[in-house]
């Protein structure tokens, strides 16, 4: 396997493979996450269809962003499956509002197999084998409907504990994706210590990053962008979904009001899966930014200008599973870390500053950026993120898949090159 693509290794059985990738995200979401990049990898080799998610939230029309957000499927949709990279095409697919009625997710999985299909005939020639992969239950009815060699649900999130989704019937499709699914894949011990009972084949991989990538915060050629170098120091950093229902908008605003010689920004889109995000108490202090998105290929230059990196979650029963991308990413950059103590990163307190409420957290922030610079916990917070990246990822999915898909095949008389 090249040692800089993370692409899987010649020799496996996930090559001259079709897969349809029933998604959680859209494929140009300034946030990337499992589904961008294990498809973008996968697709060197094989041919892939990405389909983007439908959503998750209660029907309805809220904010300028939920018109626009419909606008621009609608226009995808018209243009049919879009081609990103020689191997991998983006579909937009058309889908009923208010997905939880009986109905409705009867006439979808209907709807959404007509176009998926007839995108596949298109893109995919005769290949041996066909793998589902879907990463939320949204899409569970229609997963199981779709011809496959393979099953694979990965399950990233408490689906169900988003605000806004039918918490009794997200659960329900989950439950029964997993009935139907051949492999589970969890991306946090929580999650899979909650969904081990109900399937045999259940693997926990926990969010791994791009670590060559984010590394780049070390080199000496990467310029930190003005709107970063230009603020007063020491600067706490975020980089992620701006939502409410995962970042504690207290407590970073309690962080404010405590350290006012303390600049706090807040790089990433605003309100992802959740309807009204209220930035009232962070916009009224001058000492925290929120500069929006930035693309992802900047990334590394904007955490060069961060002294000490935030994970400033809320605690409750969505963050209790997450094991956030962006803790080795900011490992990579070999920037110190404080977080709130969620359950999924207990096992690497040895490494970073798990903490909770104002005083604590201010004290872990004064600690880290005078105390956790040290060329050698940099050298070991860089390595570790090298030990959690997707080049060995995507070995340990192809050493989960391959044995599954090669007893599937065998079941119907057929094999693997």
């Amino acid at each position: 396997m090249a040692a800089q693509t993370g692409v899987i290794e010649t020799g496996t059985c996930l090559q001259d493979t079709s897969i349809i990738c029933l998604a959680n995200a859209a494929w140009d979401a300034t946030s990337r996450v499992n589904c961008h990049h294990i498809m973008a990898r996968l697709a060197p080799a094989n041919r892939v269809l990405f389909v983007e998610t439908i959503g998750g939230r209660r029907p309805g029309l809220t904010s300028a962003r939920d018109y626009g957000k419909v606008a621009r499927r609608l226009r995808r949709f018209a243009g049919g499956a879009r081609q990103v990279s020689p191997n991998l095409h983006v579909l937009s697919p058309l889908a009923l509002p208010g997905f939880a009625g009986a109905l409705t997710a009867r006439l979808n999985a209907a709807l959404l197999r007509v176009q998926i299909e007839a995108a596949a005939r298109r893109l995919f020639a005769a290949t041996v084998s066909r793998l589902v992969w879907v990463f939320t239950p949204v899409f569970g009815r229609l997963a199981w409907q779709l011809p496959s060699s393979l099953l694979v649900y990965q399950c990233i999130d408490e689906h169900s504990a988003y605000p806004g989704a039918p918490t009794h019937s997200v659960a329900e499709l989950e439950q029964a994706l997993m009935r139907r699914a051949d492999i589970v894949i969890t991306s946090s011990n929580t999650l899979y210590e909650d969904r081990r009972r109900l399937h045999p084949q259940v693997v926990c991989l926990p969010n791994v990053a791009d670590a060559p990538h984010f590394s780049r915060a070390l080199r000496p050629e990467t310029q930190v962008p003005d709107e970063i170098s230009r603020l007063p120091k020491p600067i706490a950093g975020f980089i992620g979904n701006v939502s409410s229902f995962k970042v504690d908008f207290g407590l970073l605003a309690g962080l404010a009001r405590r350290n006012p010689e303390w600049t706090f920004v807040l790089i990433g889109e605003v309100g992802i899966g959740e309807a009204q995000t209220d930035l009232a108490q962070l916009r009224a202090l001058p000492n925290i930014i929120l500069t929006g998105p930035r693309p992802y290929a900047e990334l590394p230059a904007y955490l060069k200008g961060f002294d000490v990196c935030l994970i400033p979650f809320q605690l409750n029963a969505l963050t209790r599973g997450v094991f956030p991308m962006k803790f080795f990413e900011y490992f990579a950059s070999g920037k110190p870390v404080v977080a709130t103590p969620l359950p999924t990163l207990q096992d690497y307190a040895a490494h970073c500053r798990l903490t909770a409420g104002v005083e604590d957290f201010s004290a872990a922030l004064r600690q880290a950026a005078s105390e956790d610079v040290t060329a050698a916990k940099v050298a070991a917070r860089v390595q570790l993120a090298l030990d959690h990246s997707w080049d060995e990822r995507m070995v340990q999915l192809s050493r989960v898949i391959c044995p599954v898909l090669r007893q599937k095949l065998t079941a119907v008389g057929r094999t693997l090159p």
